[in-house]
């Protein structure tokens, strides 16, 4: 009986500790009405603005205590200030896209036919470029005035301006790549003669940051293209499997692939690409530290870190669900995985595992502060979640 006791005492003890270390973390929570879709801080990081489901986009302050509530016909599929933080751009599921300020006053609006899949800013700020589901890339004024517009036989896969502001790339699921000059003194965009066309559909593509190349991937063949934008040739890059994403790093030399499979590879010209196998399928890929490694992971929830110039691997992060993503700390010392309910919080250079975190639902993103400090995190039980990483030692 004894024994018994004091099996049970040090059960509840040790329960009173992970709470504590739980609550500890915790710093605040912000409550929307539904499935959290995204979040993100201002730039110095004293609010956070904050969407879901629910027809709102919350401003909170860095402890979670509401600031302003921005009201939307529909759910809200994303929000981004623009660089002074004067304005949002929001964009709905019902098809609206909305520009307004923090006291909800709109100074444009544009109305698609269909859910709204992105918009963003020109790096001007002068024109917003909105596509959708109905087919439309469309240009449009901070007032709403429109400038011109890409029309597609299918939904819009995605769509983005340049590095300056001069031109557009867009793509629909009919396999059509659309690029066209904007002019912003005169308010006038010229699509190209002749778009790009993968005659299987597209899944996805990406262009070079140099904007002279584009690569897309299909769910039909099992290869890349690569088109020069400048004659609209493409060069394809053989694989094994159908290809799930594609990304060039910044450098616009070299491109990591994640096929359906369990292969990812690195492709960069005149040189044998990098082949990575793994035991499982891969359901992530992603460039870190400034494209010198690169992080994958497998079905069953275990991340890899690995040396993108020699393709060594340099760390191994296990966790026992399946993730619906992760993301690495400014300075990459600490890694962030999150699936199912809990956030698993990582010291890469040992691998070791700082702390666990926890919502009621299934947890959707994270995102780190800049100084690595402190996680927001959101998901499906409706909560913005804001984390002390700091606060609570290694237990």
């Amino acid at each position: 009986m004894r024994k018994l006791i004091l099996t049970l005492l040090f059960t509840i003890l040790m329960t009173t500790v992970t709470s504590f270390a739980q609550l500890s973390n915790e710093i605040g929570i912000i409550d929307h009405l539904d499935t959290v879709v995204g979040a993100n801080w201002n730039a110095d990081e004293t609010i956070i603005m904050s969407w879901s489901e629910a027809p709102s986009v919350l401003l909170s302050d860095s402890s979670g205590n509401l600031v302003r509530e921005l009201n939307t016909e529909s759910g809200v599929i994303g929000a981004t200030w623009n660089s002074d933080e004067t304005l949002i751009l929001i964009w709905e599921i019902d098809g609206n896209v909305t520009v307004m300020d923090a006291d909800e006053n709109v100074s444009g609006s544009f109305k698609h036919g269909d859910a709204v899949i992105g918009a963003s800013w020109n790096p001007a700020e002068t024109a917003i470029l909105s596509y959708g589901a109905d087919g439309l890339v469309q240009i449009w004024r901070n007032d709403g005035t429109e400038v011109g517009s890409l029309s597609f036989l299918d939904g819009v896969v995605s769509a983005a301006w340049n590095s300056d502001g001069t031109q557009v790339f867009a793509w629909a699921g009919n396999g059509e790549i659309a690029i066209a000059s904007f002019d912003d003194a005169e308010s006038l965009l010229t699509e190209n003669e002749d778009r790009l066309l993968n005659p299987d559909g597209l899944l996805g593509a990406d262009v070079s940051s140099d904007d002279s190349r584009i690569i897309s991937w299909t769910e039909v063949a099992p290869e890349l293209s690569v088109w020069i934008v400048a004659n609209n040739q493409a060069t394809p890059l053989p694989h094994s499997a159908i290809i799930a994403d594609a990304q060039w790093d910044t450098s616009g030399t070299r491109i990591l692939v994640r096929e359906t499979g369990e292969i990812v590879r690195i492709w960069e010209s005149g040189v044998e690409p990098i082949l990575i196998g793994h035991e499982l399928p891969v359901t992530h890929a992603m460039w870190v530290n400034d494209d010198t490694s690169f992080i994958t992971v497998t079905a069953d929830g275990t991340s890899y870190l690995w040396d993108s110039i020699t393709g060594d691997l340099i760390q191994t992060f296990v966790t026992d669900v399946p993730l619906n993503g992760l993301a690495l700390s400014l300075d990459g010392s600490q890694l962030v995985t999150f699936g199912d309910s809990s956030l698993n919080v990582w010291d890469v250079a040992s691998g070791t595992s700082l702390t666990t975190l926890s919502h009621d639902g299934e947890v959707m993103g994270a995102t780190w502060s800049a100084d690595g400090a402190t996680i927001i995190s959101w998901g499906a039980d409706s909560t913005v979640r804001i984390w002390d990483i700091e606060a609570v030692p290694n237990f």
